[in-house]
């Protein structure tokens, strides 16, 4: 394997074991289609599930919660250790392909000076990453689905499968810990923006389960609340406009929920709240 552009892969599962990660499975069985040297870091933020460490996975258990900023700093600084030009981020319920690999593995021998190649994501016929949308009006009006290609425009992507250059993570600072789970996909594409880096997309779709878009059984008021709260902290990082839109869709939201299921309904108060707030 060719030392170049080796790739450090951080897997992040919470309350999840090893064997019942979609994301696992489906790394275990197509990981070796990774051209370049790598290193599989499995991040387990739950202490009450213990995490066996293998010949081919370096297991970390953490204390306690550290989310997703916590695992992606560690596996930065990890990576940046040993000499690791890349970094790819997965969580548990990603259904990976050989296909992903082998295209990401090309991008990255390729060597084009991105700060990330990302897949594109839906879920079932649901496009979900990425969109480019215009920063002055927020994340909250006239975004765009992007496909194949390298862009240069601002981008809303999510974390699974993004793969990150590291040299252009470090001297940003790392993961911004103002954003410890929700919203930090948005900052540092935001970031890669502002500083006229490109992103490169892959001709590839990878199935994910979001786990936001299942208001039923996932997302808890509590953790809508915090989905909420950085929405309107990284609107707030754009700019008045933004902020006063973002606060405009939200307010539409809580009233469109009211004409919805039960599931839906109880939201509402949540959203009015960061409406008003």
């Amino acid at each position: 394997m060719s030392q170049a552009n080796s790739l450090q892969i951080v897997l992040v599962l919470y309350k999840c074991a090893l064997k019942d990660s979609l994301s696992y499975c489906t790394l275990k069985e197509n990981v070796s289609c990774v051209k370049q040297d790598y290193e599989v870091l499995v991040y387990n933020n739950s202490p009450e599930i213990k995490i066996e460490e293998t010949e081919d996975v370096f297991v970390v258990n953490a204390e306690e919660n550290k989310m997703l900023v916590g695992a992606y700093n560690f596996a930065l600084k990890r990576a940046y250790e040993k000499g690791r030009n890349w970094l790819l981020l997965l969580d548990q319920d990603t259904r990976l392909s050989s296909d992903f690999f082998n295209k990401l593995s090309c991008e990255i021998d390729r060597n084009r000076n991105c700060a990330a190649i990302i897949p594109m994501v839906k879920k079932d016929s649901f496009f979900i990453s990425p969109y480019k949308y215009n920063p002055r009006l927020g994340l909250s009006w006239c975004q765009s689905p992007v496909y194949a290609g390298v862009t240069v425009d601002c981008l809303a992507a999510i974390n699974t499968g993004a793969t990150l250059n590291v040299e252009t993570m470090v001297k940003m600072g790392g993961f911004n810990e103002a954003f410890p789970l929700d919203g930090l996909d948005h900052w540092y594409f935001y970031q890669f923006y502002k500083r006229q880096e490109c992103v490169c997309v892959l001709d590839e779709f990878l199935e994910h389960n979001i786990s936001l878009l299942d208001y039923k059984n996932s997302v808890t008021p509590l953790r809508y609340e915090s989905f909420l709260s950085k929405g309107l902290e990284f609107a707030k990082m754009q700019g008045l406009l933004a902020s006063l839109l973002w606060r405009l869709k939200t307010l539409l939201r809580a009233f469109k929920y009211l004409f919805q299921k039960e599931e839906k309904r109880r939201y509402v108060v949540v959203l009015l709240k960061y409406v008003f707030c």
